[in-house]
């Protein structure tokens, strides 16, 4: 029997190490240096597009101080997603579900796919355009089974459609 071990592409170094940094838009130089001495890409949390730039930049820096220039490493954002019909009530229930698993003191920073597929769409086309090599997608809500199928039939599709840029422009 053929069997395959993901995630894939398989490494005989092992999995790609993710480092978390840039959080909340703190760039902190402890995080960089780490990344640089020991990661394969980037994970972050809570940044708006804008900002996915910098987060490259400060980690190339880290790479090129270890003697590990790769321009092409994984930059992952974590971000929530919830789909409805319309904004507002995508907002309540992210609000109301966020407060609910954390128990209050939420942040509610960066951008979020909230509203109907042609927000969510937008949203995270907007981080593929900054840079964002891939996502890393939260369900709010109680319904996360039904909210991953209408993803994947709603939104998926256009974002597997997307066109990517080399490492190098997107970057810019």
């Amino acid at each position: 029997m053929d069997h395959t071990i993901g995630p894939l592409p398989w490494h005989p170094e092992g999995p790609p190490i993710l480092i978390t940094a840039g959080n909340r838009g703190e760039l902190l130089p402890a995080q960089f240096e780490r990344f640089g001495r020991l990661g394969d890409g980037i994970i972050t949390t809570y940044v708006h597009p804008e900002e996915c730039g910098l987060i490259r930049e400060r980690a190339l820096e880290g790479l090129a101080r270890h003697g590990r220039a790769r321009a092409d490493f994984p930059l992952v954002v974590y971000t929530t997603v919830r789909l409805e019909d319309d904004v507002r009530t995508a907002e309540r229930a992210t609000t109301e579900f966020l407060a609910t698993y954390y128990g209050g003191g939420v942040h509610e920073r960066g951008l979020m796919g909230l509203g109907p597929a042609e927000v969510v769409i937008e949203a995270l086309g907007r981080y593929a355009a900054a840079g964002v090599t891939d996502l890393c997608i939260r369900f709010v809500g109680a319904d996360q089974l039904a909210q991953l199928a209408r993803f994947t039939a709603e939104v998926l599709p256009a974002l597997q459609t997307t066109k990517q840029l080399p490492t190098e422009e997107r970057a810019r």
